[in-house]
């Protein structure tokens, strides 16, 4: 009886522990701002730092929804680490509509494929990749973290969707 595991999965258990350790940590660093805080306001930019941090996004958005709508309430905080991106609020709306319709997690390397920007859309031509995770209360969308990363940056990958989705999630 050979107990001996392959490199390749003790390879992707470590990674999956490197994984949840990142998200892990993260959560806890969250959890430390807002128990420091008295005023939401001051707990939101190291809110989306954190998300930025994790999947080394260039530039981020937290929305929140109005309870019962499908409208968005307000886009707390939206920050671009390297500059002007052409991240802004048609964008964010757009992709909110599509998270509500879907519930789910958007990660797209194709901004015009999942939106109806139609020409617009080439405003956004530096923007590689995006991903949009829901906040979700019960089985209510109450908000959507937005995260893009931009030309030269590579993709995103189904492992930070993962991750985004477990820090969005933590309670």
């Amino acid at each position: 009886m050979n107990n001996s595991i392959e490199p390749t999965n003790k390879n992707v258990r470590i990674d999956d522990l490197q994984q949840q350790f990142a998200v892990l940590k993260a959560a806890n660093h969250i959890a430390h701002l807002l128990g420091k805080t008295n005023v939401l306001e001051q707990a939101i930019e190291p809110l989306i730092n954190e998300f930025i941090d994790l999947v080394q996004a260039e530039c981020g958005s937290i929305q929140l929804l109005r309870p019962g709508s499908q409208q968005t309430q307000r886009t707390l905080v939206r920050k671009c680490t390297h500059g002007e991106c052409g991240f802004d609020n048609r964008l964010e709306d757009q992709i909110t509509g599509w998270i509500l319709k879907h519930r789910s997690s958007l990660l797209t390397n194709d901004i015009g494929a999942h939106t109806k920007l139609g020409a617009a859309a080439k405003r956004y031509a530096s923007i590689s990749s995006l991903l949009a995770v829901p906040i979700m209360q019960h089985d209510h969308v109450i908000g959507v973290v937005n995260l893009i990363r931009v030309q030269p940056t590579s993709p995103f990958t189904n492992q930070h969707v993962e991750m985004t989705t477990a820090l969005a999630h933590c309670r």
